[in-house]
């Protein structure tokens, strides 16, 4: 169950869920002295099925985590740190 894997397993594995790729870079930007923090939401794949103009269908397995940095003045940059998505 890949739900059930820990970070010492995510880091010897170096595979996992979006949330373990998303922890581990909050973690290291830290340790480099970068305020982070760790931000779900969803993730609007390019070919999302549209329901009207200006609406897409989500679904559960578009929930996705992902890390936002602070650049100073209260600014946030969103990383992406999970390998294929872009």
């Amino acid at each position: 169950n890949d739900y059930a894997v820990t970070m010492d397993d995510f880091f010897a594995r170096r595979s996992g869920q979006d949330y373990h790729f998303a922890t581990a870079a909050a973690l290291a930007l830290r340790e480099l002295g970068y305020s982070t923090r760790f931000v779900t939401g969803f993730f609007v794949r390019p070919k999302a099925t549209p329901v009207s103009n200006s609406d897409v269908a989500i679904y559960k397995e578009d929930i996705h985590a992902w890390v936002e940095v602070e650049v100073g003045q209260g600014n946030w940059v969103p990383i992406e740190p999970t390998p294929a998505y872009p």
